[in-house]
């Protein structure tokens, strides 16, 4: 029995080093040819070749440095083309280059009219990550399918801004620490309502004895310290409950958008 384990796992990693090995070996001989070849649409065909190859290999790094060398005005198959402009448009996409990834997909879609729904979900996905303005005007292109209502979260995500974020603050300045324990931190807004007001008494001590020197110092050094920085607390404080919810938001969405690719998965197109 433990022969027979050491043989599988013995044949598994063998095969897994000799197609690595064969992968890596195709590459090489395309790029000689690359190398010596003097025709510019068969070098470039060669290159063709080589980027599609390197998807098999499922290394975004590698296949965007292939695409790169591409140049697709000299790919005369017009299935080849449109197969290399989807996939250049998922490798930037992956590569996480997403002005190529927007110039490869606007050219896939002027060249095919593309209305499938694994087109719509990766141009959202594209879009998403530019301005705003860009990703409205895709989405008016085409009529929104319902299975797509989902990624209106992307919207969402992007447009996100806290509401009555500037009532803290403003709280803050009326009611030390109230802005704080209104963002959920109640122990650091309770303690900073207890020091400000403790140094307001505090004052208020001295001057009521005409230690009015030691009040003015108290002031300075400690009342004024205490109240602005308990209003920058506020405001930071703010900031990383937004964030917080903002993170929450894009989470979820990232769930919607995995349930949605699971439905409809999005692969690369190779010629045969």
């Amino acid at each position: 029995m433990k022969s027979l384990i050491i043989s599988l796992l013995i044949c598994i990693c063998t095969s897994s080093v000799f197609g690595q090995a064969g992968y890596e070996a195709s590459m090489l001989e395309l790029e000689q040819k690359i190398f010596s070849e003097e025709n510019d649409s068969v070098r470039n065909e060669l290159c063709l070749k080589k980027f599609n190859l390197s998807l098999t290999n499922f290394n975004a790094q590698r296949s965007f440095f292939e695409m790169k060398r591409v140049n697709d005005n000299l790919i005369s198959n017009i299935s080849q083309k449109n197969n290399f402009l989807w996939n250049a448009s998922l490798v930037s996409k992956l590569k996480g280059d997403f002005e190529y990834a927007n110039i490869y997909f606007d050219q896939y879609l002027e060249a095919t009219n593309d209305s499938n729904t694994n087109c719509l979900i990766l141009g959202l996905l594209i879009k998403n990550e530019n301005d705003t303005s860009i990703l409205n005007a895709f989405e008016k292109q085409f009529p929104q399918d319902s299975a797509l209502a989902c990624l209106n979260c992307l919207n969402a995500v992007k447009d996100f801004k806290m509401k009555r974020k500037g009532a803290y603050v403003k709280v803050s300045y009326l009611f030390p620490g109230l802005g704080t324990m209104m963002t959920g931190d109640f122990y650091n807004g309770f303690g900073s309502i207890l020091t400000v007001c403790g140094s307001g008494v505090g004052m208020y001590y001295l001057i009521s004895n005409n230690m009015y020197y030691g009040s003015a110092i108290w002031g300075y050094l400690l009342f004024w310290r205490f109240y602005t920085g308990n209003v920058r607390l506020a405001k930071t404080k703010v900031n990383n409950l937004e964030q917080k919810k903002k993170a929450k938001l894009a989470d979820d969405c990232q769930q919607q958008i995995k349930a949605l690719l699971k439905n409809n998965q999005i692969d690369f197109r190779l010629n045969k």
